[in-house]
């Protein structure tokens, strides 16, 4: 099988990372389009916020997946926001 054989197409991991490509792209477009300065993670992290106030940091990186040590960070900037 040489290189040109490869189909990349055909492999869930590239396909995965596409769709992750193609969704960051969309939400971008759409907060820019309505004026909001947020990225994906701060806008989750808001959102796990307004479901649960006064949640503390490392719940919120829980309920979005995210390392709580880089939460504090986005945290962080979230505040400076």
């Amino acid at each position: 099988m040489s290189e040109r054989d490869v189909d990349t197409m055909q492999f869930p991991g590239h396909l995965i990372r596409r769709l992750h490509q193609i969704s960051v792209a969309l939400f971008a477009e759409h907060m820019a389009r309505h004026n909001i300065d947020l990225t994906p993670v701060q806008f989750s992290a808001m959102d796990a916020i307004a479901r649960e106030p006064g949640v503390d940091q490392a719940t919120i990186a829980a309920r979005i997946a995210y390392d709580r040590a880089t939460l504090g960070k986005v945290i962080d900037r979230l505040e400076l926001k």
